[in-house]
Formats: structure tokens, C-alpha cells, sequence
């Protein structure tokens, strides 16, 4: 923080060194402080610096001022589904489900192969009880994943969620042999005897 700091009093056009100390304030819990540094260039500034100022005001709780600058990044650079992602999260944080998964299925889209979006999209419909939904996005997730253990794991939540509970163990324990140190498999697959 001191150093970039000096560097951005020396030169304060230094857009890349402001990025950089605001992402450095955001994960030094100091939303405010990142704040400060990029309000007086969100106006002009590129989707990154725009991002990065969204970040800062959901750390700071404001999630109505989060949403709209990530809505101005996304705006900005359409093309980047890790954009798209993030305003998803900040929507679902915001209890605004049916944006985030219209936001998620256009991150998706963009075939960038950013897993949390997928991951998310999957959740966001589970959340909606929109179990259909839900496996038919961790099928397609498993088709270009086949060696993760993520969708696998993702598909038997879909499934648990519904009811089907053979099917709901067939994918937890696809998942555990496709990585056997997948903790979240086997601890679905325990809770799944536990539960009967």
C-alpha cells in the first residue's frame, strides 16, 4: 500500500497503479480507501477500473452502487464472461435470482470456460427450484468438464434437490472416482447415508 501509494503520487495518471493499490485496499478489507482511489477516474475509466470500483462498494455492503458500476463494467466489455460472473454474484447477493442467471447464462455463453459462472448457474437454478434447469446445466458442464469432479458433484445436488436419490449417489460417486480426494463427494455421499 506505501509503495504503490508514492507511485500514484508521483504519477497520478498511472491508471494500472491505481488498479493495483485499490485491489490491494479491497483485500485489505479498506473498501473506502479503494474507493477514493477510483471515484475520481470511474467516470472515463475501462471496465477493469469500473469492476474493480464495484468490487469495492459490495465490501463495503453498498450492493445497489456495487451492482451499478459492475453493470457499467459488463457494459463496457460485454465480450468478458468473467464480468458477466461477477455481477451475477453481486446480484445474487442481492436477491435479484432471475438477473443473476440471465447474467450467468450470457457468461456461459461466451464459452470463456470460467467454471464459477457455470457453478453458479447451477446453484442459482437449485435456488429457484428449478431442478430441470439445474441438471440440465451441470450435464452440459459435465460434457466439457469430463475429468472434473466439480459437475459430477454439481449434477447430484440437482438430482438430491429432486428427490432422485439413486441418482443423486450415481453422480457423488462419479465424482469421488474421478478425483478420489474430492472431499465434497464423499461427504455428500455420507450425508446421503445418513439421511437414509
Amino acid at each position: 500500500d506505501q509503495l504503490l501509494s508514492r507511485v500514484l503520487q508521483a504519477t497520478p495518471e498511472n491508471l494500472q497503479a491505481r488498479q493495483v493499490l485499490a485491489a490491494a485496499r479491497i483485500k485489505m478489507r479498506e473498501p473506502a480507501r479503494a474507493i477514493e482511489i477510483l471515484a475520481p477516474v470511474a467516470e472515463g475509466g475501462d471496465a477493469q477500473t469500473l469492476a474493480l470500483l464495484g468490487s469495492a462498494y459490495m465490501s463495503a455492503g453498498d450492493l445497489e452502487r456495487g451492482q451499478e458500476w459492475l453493470s457499467r463494467a459488463v457494459e463496457r466489455a460485454p465480450d468478458l464472461a468473467a464480468l458477466r460472473t461477477q455481477l451475477a454474484v453481486t446480484l445474487l447477493a442481492g436477491g435479484q435470482t432471475e438477473k443473476a442467471i440471465n447474467a450467468l447464462h450470457s457468461a456461459v455463453g461466451l464459452a470463456q470456460d470460467i467454471l464459477q459462472a457455470d457453478v453458479l448457474l447451477v446453484l442459482a437454478h437449485l435456488k429457484n427450484q428449478e431442478f430441470e434447469q439445474a441438471l440440465a446445466a451441470s450435464a452440459r458442464l459435465e460434457q466439457r468438464r469430463p475429468q472434473s469432479p466439480v459437475p459430477y458433484n454439481l449434477t447430484g445436488l440437482a438430482y438430491l434437490a429432486r428427490g432422485d436419490l439413486p441418482g443423486a449417489r450415481e453422480r457423488f460417486t462419479r465424482a469421488a472416482r474421478v478425483d478420489p480426494s474430492f472431499f465434497t463427494a464423499a461427504l455428500n455421499l455420507a450425508q446421503l447415508d445418513v439421511a437414509q
